[in-house]
């Protein structure tokens, strides 16, 4: 069939740490070796890290933010993102974010957000950001 494009929609959610790795490995070469693009749906954001160029933050079926993995991983903007980002399980103590102050999360609207570029190809949902206020960390 040669597909383009694959959908995987929470691929390795139920599984075994081992058997997660192993399908992993296996979308990656994929990946790879046919020149795939993947749309990788998860909640289980180490697993996204590890799989995505880009990350989109999607909440109640809107897109709150969207950036490179690294830039929104390390400069996350919309309050649901921080979150988010958050609550991953650190090993390391060193490495745990411990969140002083209370995320609020604004309430979702019925309509789709507008997204900003705020720089850095890095977008926000236009209702949580003050953008004559906001600059981006670098």
């Amino acid at each position: 069939m040669n597909p383009r494009l694959i959908i995987a929609d929470e691929p390795v959610s139920a599984l075994d740490v081992s058997v997660q790795a192993q399908i992993l490995n296996l979308l990656k070469d994929l990946k790879k070796e046919f020149n795939l693009t993947t749309l990788f749906i998860s909640h289980d954001l180490s697993v996204v890290h590890h799989m995505s160029d880009r990350v989109g933050i999607l909440n109640g079926g809107h897109m709150l933010e969207i950036a490179g993995k690294e830039e929104i991983y390390r400069n996350p903007v919309h309050p649901y993102t921080k979150a988010l980002l958050s609550s991953i399980p650190r090993n390391d103590p060193t490495q745990r974010v411990v969140t002083q102050e209370k995320i609020e999360v604004p309430p979702l609207s019925p309509y789709p957000p507008h997204l900003i570029n705020i720089g850095n190809e890095h977008y926000v949902a236009a209702d949580v950001i003050q953008i004559k206020h906001f600059e981006v960390q670098r």
